[in-house]
This record gives structure tokens, sequence and C-alpha cells, in this order.
């Protein structure tokens, strides 16, 4: 971020010399009528190559503050991730973590289960029709309603 700071401390004082300088030129011109034609010519081929490199020279350090910030947003990204997986790890190493953590293998060994029967029961054609044990708990349970 020094970086960054640094070269933007740069670019606003090439801004601020550059709008000196025309500030300057024009108003210098304004007074000397006579020789204005001359000056402007020299100005101009003088100040071409200048100008030109100054031009390139700022839009590089733009680009570079750009690709500086860029970078910096992506690394406190990063950061805020690493630390976000550094509670994880802090949160699994506690009894609550490690229960769940037991307990989130129990379920989906239960659900891996649950959708081989699925799958065996179309398979069969057992669909819509209760196994064995499930149709007497119902009649059982019917049982103890009606003489209750």
């Amino acid at each position: 971020m020094e970086i960054v700071a640094t070269k933007k401390k740069y670019i606003a004082h090439m801004e601020y010399e550059n709008s000196l300088k025309s500030t300057f030129s024009s108003s210098f011109s304004s007074m000397n009528h006579n020789w204005n034609f001359l000056r402007r010519t020299l100005n101009s081929s003088f100040n071409s190559s200048f100008s030109n490199s100054y031009s390139k020279n700022l839009a590089t350090i733009k680009q570079d503050i750009s690709t500086y910030e860029e970078i910096s947003s992506q690394l406190y990204s990063d950061l805020v991730d690493l630390q976000a997986v550094q509670q994880r790890i802090e949160y699994s190493k506690t009894l609550k973590g490690k229960y769940f953590h037991v307990l989130g293998h129990f379920f989906s060994l239960y659900c891996i289960w649950k959708i081989i029967i699925s799958f065996i029961n179309i398979v069969f054609n057992r669909v819509g029709k209760g196994r064995k044990r499930t149709i007497q708990l119902k009649r059982f349970l019917l049982l103890l309603l009606l003489f209750s």
C-alpha cells in the first residue's frame, strides 16, 4: 500500500506541475503578442517529445496503481478466507466440533443407505408396498388405538 500511495503522490505532483506550466505559459503568451507565433512553434517542437513521454509515463504509473490495488484486494480476500479456515480448525478441536463431525459421518452413511434401499425398491418393484414388519407394526398400533 505504501507503493500505491507513493505513486499516487507522484502522479498528483506531476499533474500539478503540468497545470502550473500550462497556466504560466498561457499567461506569459498573452503578455507578449509579437513573439507568440515563434514561441508556440518552438514550444510545440520541444515539448511534443516531452509531453509524449510524460503521458506514457503517467499511463504506465496509473496502470501499475490499478494492478497493485487489485492485488491488495485479492490478498485481503485471501486473508479473510484463511482466518475463516483457522476458526473452523479451532472449532473442530473442541468437544462440540468432534461431536458434529461424528454426527455428520453418521448422517452421510444413513443417507447412502437410504439411497441404496430406494434403488433396490425401484429395481425390484417394491415401490408403494410396505415391508412385512412395517405392516405388522401398523396393525398392532391400530389394535392398540381401537381397544384403548
